[in-house]
Formats: structure tokens, sequence, C-alpha cells
């Protein structure tokens, strides 16, 4: 995937001396891993004393958008996790996890970084306002590593029938009708960069102009009563 108006997180930094190619069961402290707060991440591989600077993104969340409205009762997750140094971050992340929050629960979801279990998956929500999130995991401890949470973003799902929504828009793309949901706090403009990218056509400003158009003309319509609740 790609991301959608975000730029690159500033990196982070802790420092281990773990290797993370040797189980060990020493209990030395040195075998622990701790954050010191910098700007990048040093390594002391154990194996040889060398100290490695590892860069550490934050993990931006691709879906769902900001203040987009889905329809139905579902939503795809899709995250993207970026390191400037690919390799390096692997060998000594292998271990770590991707972590999802929704609706600020106290409970997190997560699913390894690396492997064959990656998202995009499906969700299914209520309709109404959602929220979500997203971190990587400490690669020895466990522990979510907040440094690397992403923004909370929030979204809307508007349900089967649109009960969500506070308008339902038509826009013709394509030679079809389309019929899309926007809810109250929605983004007009977002709405319409998420349409035109679920059919194929992002970033094409024709489809995205036709569907803010039509997008704002039932947004002022509703406002000036002209559309039924």
């Amino acid at each position: 995937g790609t991301l959608h108006n975000e730029s690159k997180s500033e990196t982070i930094s802790f420092t281990t001396v773990q290797n993370p190619d040797i189980d060990s069961d020493d209990d030395d402290e040195d075998s622990s891993l701790s954050l010191d707060g910098t700007s990048n991440q040093k390594v002391k591989n154990s194996s040889n004393g060398e100290v490695v600077n590892v860069k550490v993104p934050t993990v931006q969340i691709d879906s769902p958008a900001d203040k987009v409205t889905y329809p139905g009762t579902s939503v795809t997750i899709r995250n993207i996790v970026d390191p400037p140094e690919p390799e390096l971050f692997e060998r000594y992340f292998k271990h770590s996890f991707i972590c999802i929050n929704i609706d600020a629960a106290t409970a997190h979801s997560c699913f390894a970084a690396f492997g064959d279990t990656n998202p995009p998956f499906v969700i299914g929500l209520d309709p109404g306002l959602h929220s979500i999130e997203a971190a990587l995991s400490h690669p020895e401890s466990g522990d979510l590593l907040f440094q690397t949470s992403s923004s909370t973003k929030i979204f809307y799902v508007a349900g089967e029938f649109n009960e969500a929504a506070y308008i339902v828009g038509e826009a013709a793309v394509d030679g079809a009708t389309r019929f899309i949901p926007v809810a109250k706090g929605g983004s007009l403009s977002a709405q319409a960069d998420g349409f035109c990218s679920s059919i194929g056509l992002k970033e094409d400003i024709s489809c995205t102009g036709s569907v803010f158009h039509h997008l704002s003309k039932a947004w002022r319509a509703k406002e000036l009563g002209f559309v039924s609740s």
C-alpha cells in the first residue's frame, strides 16, 4: 500500500545487547533492552560487542482513512511499517508484533510484524464513530513501544441501511450511479479521495472532483433542509 497524506515518522532509539540470532539463558542485566530516549536505536551485539544503530519508524495506518465513512458494517485494516534500513530493522525486530487498538479498548490485537500472516484483514463494527491506532511491540519483552504509535485516526461505519450517515451522496462514475454515505463528522475531500481509490481511480482528478462536487451539493441541501433526515 501507499501512505495517504502522511510522511515517514521520525526514528526513536533504545539499547539492547542481546544478539537477535542467539537464544540466551543468561540472566545478566545486559541481556535486557531498555529505552534511552535518543533519536537512533543503539544495539550492542552480544556476540562481538559491536554497537549498531537501528532506525525504528512509527506504524502508519493506511486503512481505514481518517474522517472517512465506510458503507456497511466492516472495514479493511491495513498498516505500513517502512524503516529506512529494512534489513537491519528486520534482523532486530523479527520477533516484534504490530498491535492494533480499536476504540481505545483495554487490549490490543497483535500479529507478527514479519511473515505471511500480515494484514490487510477485515473487521466488523457497529455503525457510528470509531477510532484506531497501532504500535510495534518490544522485540524482547513484548511491551508496546508507544514511541512507534501511529497518530489516532477516526472513521465512521455507515451501517447496512446507512443509519449512521448524515447524507448519502449520488455520483455518476464510469457510467454507473454510486451511492456514497458520509457521517456528520466526516471529511468530504477525504471521502472523495477514499472512494475513488477504492474503485481503482486513486489520484484521478476527474473522479475526486466529481465525487466531491456531488457530496458537497448533497451536504448543502441537507444543511438547508432540502433533504429529509
